[in-house]
């Protein structure tokens, strides 16, 4: 049996330190209340939507509607989405990172080039330490992987601080569950 007060120690961890390195962490029940989230981020802009998200949740496009952009889309068209939406392969509680696997550079693509990004994580895959990370990439090493936390960031220049710089200006994480 699972200690409840570790889960919710762990996802309490999560969300802090997400929130620490500028990511906006929200908590939802279903896909229904990502689709609203995404809708009010996106304005008048269409988002994108990646493959893994489609496969878990595939009443997602629906609910967005024609601003919907599926996946597989060249690049071009996925750079001018509002938002991005992908899937979250693990959490890691100790840095407030997202592990995201994608197969396809279509996929990698709406984790990247978007201004704003939803990551979906289930909230049972969200483990304490990066130990889960070696043990997930390493069981099915995958095509493409990243480890994000927040939006990108840099003092390269001048050294004053600069967010997001490298992809998405803001990154916004759903814990579904």
């Amino acid at each position: 049996m699972v200690n409840t007060q570790t889960v919710d120690d762990t996802i309490a961890a999560f969300k802090q330190r997400a929130s620490d390195a500028r990511s906006i962490v929200h908590e939802m029940s279903d896909w229904h209340e990502v689709s609203a989230l995404a809708l009010e981020l996106a304005g008048s802009g269409t988002i994108a939507v990646s493959s893994p998200v489609t496969e878990a949740w595939p009443g997602l496009l629906e609910s967005i509607g024609e601003r919907a952009t599926p996946p597989g889309q060249d690049h071009a068209v996925t750079a001018t989405a509002s938002v991005g939406i992908v899937r979250g392969a693990l959490g890691i509680a100790e840095t407030g990172s997202v592990l995201l696997v994608e197969e396809h550079s279509s996929d990698r693509a709406v984790s990247m080039l978007p201004p704003v990004v939803v990551q979906l994580l289930d909230r049972a895959d969200i483990r304490p330490t990066l130990d889960a990370l070696l043990e997930r990439v390493f069981a099915a090493p995958p095509t493409f992987a990243s480890l994000t936390t927040g939006p990108s960031r840099t003092a390269d220049i001048e050294r004053a601080l600069t967010i997001g710089v490298h992809g998405p200006h803001d990154v916004h994480v759903v814990i579904l569950g």
